[in-house]
């Protein structure tokens, strides 16, 4: 299926958008990309509402910046803080091509990479023709739109592109951290949190008892969250919980993995749930998180085990969790996807 590119542009710009869209000519002959901006609106047509409409469901959205676009109510107001409200959520990928000098550094799109190479304008000494700055801008493109196409529909490549690079955080849970986990060792607690045996074990005591400890000082948006899990004693599990400390729910989403079965939860709503993962005491799992805007994926010993998509909450603390158990953790690893879902 063809990746869907919205063109956010001035229109004193076009016919540096007709060149743009000359060099992305070829990619759209192989069926890899439908391009639309505002000069295909139909004759007769809502055109504002059009425009919205293409610009909700564009997957990457590019960003024309010149003097003219930096001047336009309606771009710089409406159309790119759309773009990057959408890029933020994790629903599009904003992508700013600078075409004629401006003063554009500190813009709220600055933060994204911008072609061409180094953000040399399209329309300037650093390129001997306009056909070369574009060429290199097609060429970014081509690899970006491969790195979208290879993510729908394919779980494993989420993984792998998500976990690659270094974490933002490596916890061992040898012992206390910045993270500052609770410790109660008070045997005759409902609740015991301890680091023993370089991990970290939370006992939760049999009678439908729950418990979390969280990470403090970590607030994430979009991530990948691991740690190594296992099931020691006790009639249930344990698991990650994630985007918690919200008004909708403190725990926010639970993914659990038990002696008989695993499943997921927000508050009363359920996204997944099976018997046929079960935990075995003494065995060590790898659970993992990647949570990208509304899109969320689950993994058990780097096998994707649900997907889905929810909105209820978009950020929020994480935590290790025990559900009627006595279960050890190790190596907490996250990776920052603030960015985007990196290239491998």
């Amino acid at each position: 299926m063809a990746v869907k590119i919205f063109f956010c542009y001035a229109h004193e710009d076009e016919e540096l958008l007709k060149k743009l869209k000359a060099h992305l000519k070829p990619l759209q002959r192989q069926g890899l990309l439908d391009v639309w901006h505002d000069r295909d609106i139909s004759a007769g047509a809502e055109w504002e509402k059009e425009i919205k409409d293409h610009l909700d469901s564009a997957q990457i959205i590019l960003l024309l910046v010149s003097p003219d676009f930096m001047e336009s109510d309606y771009c710089y107001s409406i159309e790119m803080r759309r773009a990057i409200q959408r890029h933020e959520q994790g629903e599009a990928r904003v992508i700013p091509i600078i075409l004629r000098p401006v003063l554009w550094k500190g813009a709220p799109f600055s933060k994204f990479q911008s072609l061409p190479k180094d953000g040399k304008p399209v329309v300037s000494r650093d390129w001997y023709t306009q056909d070369e700055a574009f060429l290199d801008v097609a060429s970014e493109i081509s690899e970006i739109i491969e790195h979208v196409s290879s993510l729908k529909g394919n779980p494993q490549a989420v993984y792998a592109r998500a976990t690659s690079g270094l974490p933002m955080l490596h916890d061992s849970l040898i012992q206390q951290s910045a993270s500052n986990w609770l410790e109660v060792e008070d045997t005759k607690a409902v609740f015991r949190y301890f680091f023993a045996d370089r991990a970290y074990h939370i006992i939760a005591q049999p009678d439908n008892r729950f418990t979390v400890s969280f990470a403090h000082g970590i607030y994430l948006s979009d991530f990948a969250l691991q740690v190594e899990m296992m099931h020691l004693s006790g009639i249930a599990g344990g698991g990650l919980v994630f985007r918690a400390g919200n008004q909708s729910h403190p725990y926010g989403y639970r993914f659990y993995l038990g002696r008989n079965y695993f499943d997921c939860w927000h508050g009363s709503k359920q996204f997944a749930i099976s018997d046929s993962l079960r935990a075995s005491s003494n065995q060590s799992y790898l659970l993992t998180v990647v949570a990208y805007g509304k899109n969320i994926w689950l993994y058990v010993d780097k096998e994707c085990v649900a997907n889905f998509e929810d909105d209820t909450d978009r950020s929020g603390t994480i935590g290790l969790m025990a559900f009627c158990a006595h279960v050890r953790f190790r190596n907490l690893k996250v990776w920052d996807l603030t960015k985007g879902i990196p290239f491998s």
